[in-house]
């Protein structure tokens, strides 16, 4: 539909001097007018892209009832306005069965300037919503993008506050430091859980370990925690391929050589190396955000 011009119209009605009449008062007056045949169990498959319906109820009440029905279950014209054809006489029956916001009624005889300003006041009503429904889709992506970006700043912000706070722990113990650390990646992760893990000078195991706190507490399988690389599962890839590893779907990873009895459940999981020298001499890993 043109923005502020006629739009496309579709007729179901037969082609009768009636039909006639109606197709050359809205082509008229710049609309362009389609016809289709006036029975619900011959319409096409799909109808062309129209602005608005007239319905003819010439079948009788059974026949237009049916496929008023079918128009409004059918995603492609459930929200085009309705314009109904009806004797006087027969408008009880129809405003019963056949109305909503989005259905009006002409009732014979025609009168050609009643007929334009229905059709025109029914799409200027359409265009309304339509606008309507664009500016609030508008606005949610404004505020959409908004939230996201004020969410990204303060993610920044906590980051550097993390940072300059760990600059200042210079005279605290080494354990309190990666408790600090530790703490500090699940918090700005939105994980649920994290651990540390000290390696071997000869990156083939692992020396010590630490827990994010309360995951410690909730893990029965840390006490078992003393194996070699050989035997490790997917947490440690990171440092077989030197560099990040993220698993969204723990339970179906290919790598994965299953938890020991007593491990919390793994869903999600970040784990990263950590290199001097180019050798890794931690793994650190957080678990269990809520989203990917």
């Amino acid at each position: 539909m043109a923005a502020n011009g006629p739009g496309t119209l579709l007729i179901f009605d037969s082609e009768g001097p009636e039909t006639a009449f109606l197709r050359a008062t809205l082509e008229k007056a710049g609309y362009s007018v389609l016809i289709v045949k006036m029975n619900a169990s011959d319409l096409p498959p799909r109808l062309p892209p129209t602005d608005l319906l007239l319905l003819s109820m010439d079948s009788g009440f059974s026949e237009s009832r049916k496929l008023f029905e079918i128009l409004r279950s059918d995603d492609q014209t459930r929200m085009v306005p309705i314009i109904i054809l009806a004797d006087r006489e027969k408008a009880q029956d129809a405003l019963r069965a056949m109305w909503d916001d989005d259905t009006d009624f002409v009732f014979r005889p025609f009168v050609e300037a009643e007929l334009l300003h229905r059709a025109r006041s029914f799409l200027e009503l359409t265009r309304s919503r339509k606008d309507l429904q664009l500016q609030k889709a508008g606005s949610r992506r404004e505020l959409d993008d908004r939230l996201q970006a004020e969410s990204a700043l303060k993610l920044n912000e906590d980051r550097l506050d993390a940072l300059l706070s760990l600059s200042e722990r210079k005279s605290q113990s080494e354990e309190d430091i990666n408790h600090y650390v530790l703490d500090s990646c699940v918090r700005l992760t939105g994980s649920a859980l994290g651990y540390l893990h000290y390696v071997y000078t000869e990156e083939n195991g692992f020396d010590s370990y630490v827990w994010s706190k309360g995951a410690a507490e909730a893990c029965a399988a840390r006490k078992y925690m003393d194996f070699p690389l050989t035997t490790t599962g997917l947490w440690a890839e990171c440092m077989r391929q030197r560099g990040p590893v993220i698993c969204n779907e723990y339970a179906t990873a290919p790598k994965k050589r299953g938890l020991p009895e007593g491990h919390i459940p793994i869903k999600r999981i970040l784990s990263i190396p950590i290199m001097k020298s180019e050798k890794v001499v931690a793994v650190l890993s957080v678990a269990n955000k809520p989203t990917s």
